[in-house]
Formats: C-alpha cells, sequence, structure tokens
C-alpha cells in the first residue's frame, strides 16, 4: 500500500517561508530536497552544499514543550545523508515564539556525556493511519537553539 502524502500546500508555504528566514540568518542559500529524501533543504555556502535540515512547525511555545519528537526513520536518514557527504543535519522549529534548532542525530551530548537518545513507540493523539504509529527519538526543549532572525527577515 503507497502512503498518502500529508503536506498540504498552506503547510508547504511555511516551510517555504521558514526556511527563507534560516537563509538568512545563516547567511547561506537553501534549495527544497525532493520528497524522497526525507529531508526538507540542503544549504549551498560558495555553490557548495555545506549541510541540510528538516523544518518543522508546532503551535506552542518552546518553553510548553517539555519535549518534541522526530520520528526514527527521519533521524536514521540524517545520520546516512551526514555519514555519506560529511555534512551535519539540523531539525528547525518554528515555535509559536522563536524559530530554534538542534542536531538531527540519535546521539546527545559531547565527550564523555554523549549518549544514545532516548527513543518511545508514539502516534499522533489523532492517528492519520494505520502507519501513524512509530519509533520516535525525543528532543528535550533544552537541546533546541534558538535562531537569531534578523528585523528584515522577521
Amino acid at each position: 500500500m503507497v502512503r498518502q502524502i500529508f503536506e498540504t500546500p498552506e503547510q508547504l508555504e511555511h516551510e517555504a517561508r521558514i526556511a527563507a528566514t534560516v537563509a538568512v540568518a545563516w547567511k547561506c542559500e537553501v534549495r527544497k530536497l525532493p520528497r524522497l529524501y526525507s529531508l526538507d533543504y540542503c544549504i549551498i555556502r560558495k555553490g557548495e552544499i555545506t549541510g541540510w535540515f528538516e523544518v518543522k512547525r508546532v503551535k506552542r511555545t518552546l518553553q510548553e514543550h517539555a519535549t518534541v519528537f522526530v520520528t526514527m526513520q527521519k533521524v536514521l536518514f540524517a545520520e546516512q545523508i551526514t555519514y555519506s557527504t560529511g555534512y551535519d543535519c539540523a531539525i528547525v522549529y518554528e515555535f509559536a515564539d522563536q524559530l530554534a534548532w538542534a542536531p538531527l542525530s540519535s546521539w546527545v551530548g559531547k565527550g564523555e556525556e554523549r549518549r544514545r537518545r532516548r527513543m518511545e513507540f508514539h502516534s499522533r493523539n489523532n492517528p492519520r493511519d494505520d502507519q501513524d504509529p512509530t519509533p520516535i527519538y525525543v528532543y528535550h526543549s533544552a537541546e533546541f537553539k534558538r535562531i537569531d532572525v534578523p528585523p528584515a527577515a522577521a
């Protein structure tokens, strides 16, 4: 069975707006990736790809989210593309109060504090189909770093 695509034109417009803001804040060019890539955008500097990111949007503030979830499939693809290219992946969230990012990785911490990220089996409150329940990685809100948005991009 082929799974239905749930992205709406409105969601894609929001995603494009967020990506444009990221481009200004990070002083780079961004390009939308084809759907098969499982990530939303690549980062380009001086004509060369230098990174990757996924865009998410939620209606609550960062402080209202003790945790956010990212599917295991998304994280595994991000780690595969990082391994293959040598360029890191990020998850960019637009919260109600700010734009923020975190590394898209199954690992958390650095050096001796580095450890595997917690996993759960999770589903939306209102599953969209029978494939919605899935293994996820748990991100704590404290892991996110604010993206400083220049006034012209806000």
